[in-house]
């Protein structure tokens, strides 16, 4: 996560009301696909109790959490950069959220799956809890899948958001 808050170009605007975020001010790009959907998250995210910190990850960039995975479509290793990281007292959450109809895609499924491997593969290096998946919203809360096998359609696997 980058020490401070970079600054920002017009494209830009700030967001006031938030609490939580880990920087002072929050800035939230004008436009791009996905805005209402996490803008609605980071609402759910600052009714949370037990939050201390979130933040929001740019999609690119050498002081941004990345994860690699390999993308079954286009045959070739990319980057996931989840869009949220979340401190509470002994968890951090590293979460996708997604609309109904991005959260189907091959390509979350493959994100998701790496992310599932990243997690097991590493979280007996930190002394806290670690938490990952691709959430959706699922009126007035969340949901999150967080099976090493992500297909979107099996209900079971969803499970009530619980920071």
């Amino acid at each position: 996560m980058p020490e401070k808050e970079a600054s920002f170009t017009e494209d830009f605007e700030k967001i006031d009301g938030i609490a939580k975020n880990v920087y002072e001010e929050f800035y939230n790009r004008k436009q791009y696909l996905g805005k209402e959907n996490e803008e609605k998250f980071i609402k759910f995210l600052e009714s949370q109790k037990n939050i201390i910190w979130w933040h929001k990850q740019d999609d690119s960039g050498r002081n941004t959490f990345a994860i690699e995975y390999f993308d079954t479509q286009e045959k070739k290793s990319r980057l996931f950069y989840p869009d949220f990281i979340i401190k509470t007292k002994d968890k951090i959450f590293l979460l996708d959220p997604k609309n109904d109809i991005t959260a189907k895609s091959k390509e979350t499924a493959d994100k998701n799956n790496a992310l599932q491997k990243w997690i097991k593969k590493n979280l007996s290096k930190y002394d806290f809890e670690i938490i990952g998946g691709i959430v959706i919203e699922k009126y007035p809360s969340w949901i999150i899948n967080k099976k090493d096998n992500y297909v979107y359609e099996n209900e079971k696997d969803w499970k009530l958001l619980e920071i």
